[in-house]
């Protein structure tokens, strides 16, 4: 199964695909330019295309993990964000919100700092760090896929567990 997850931010949206507990891709889409921002709804339409073109190269039907990352300092912030997040719960995929403590804890176990989650996903998928480089919210994004995979795998066990108990065998 193919598991997308997803990190957004206010003028980015960060993607990682991951099947077979290997991550297989990466995408970014900033529209961030200080020298000439775009309009709000400009953003969210460039980071929808940008997102939907990634997602249309995949070879099977992915099922999308979005970090629900609506806790913010600032309203405006939160707002910028909760747009960006609906953008992706809009799309013609099955779509998940994962909230921050839940993919943390499926991914470090423990404290979950950038420094922590960045050390923990390098370990684990060897070749990220290069890939990714300094792009922090690829790390995040790996983090909701890696909770999206567990979830999915558990979801497959639960209904294993209930065609066994319907059918008495």
């Amino acid at each position: 199964m193919l598991i997308v997850g997803i990190d957004c931010g206010k003028n980015h949206v960060d993607a990682v695909a991951m099947t077979h507990d290997r991550v297989t891709s990466c995408m970014t889409s900033d529209v961030f330019n200080s020298s000439r921002p775009l309009a709000r709804d400009s953003a969210i339409k460039r980071m929808r295309f940008d997102l939907v073109a990634y997602l249309r190269e995949m070879r099977e039907e992915p099922v999308l993990y979005v970090e629900d990352a609506i806790v913010m300092r600032s309203r405006s912030v939160a707002i910028s964000i909760a747009q960006t997040v609906g953008m992706v719960l809009t799309l013609p995929y099955e779509v998940h919100l994962v909230p921050i403590d839940s993919w943390k804890q499926e991914l470090c176990r423990s404290g979950a700092s950038k420094a922590r989650v960045k050390e923990v996903v390098s370990g684990r998928y060897p070749g990220t760090a290069d890939m990714f480089g300094d792009r922090q919210d690829l790390f995040d994004a790996t983090g909701v896929a890696v909770f999206g995979a567990a979830h999915q795998a558990f979801s497959k066990d639960l209904g294993a567990i209930s065609t066994t108990n319907a059918t008495g065998s």
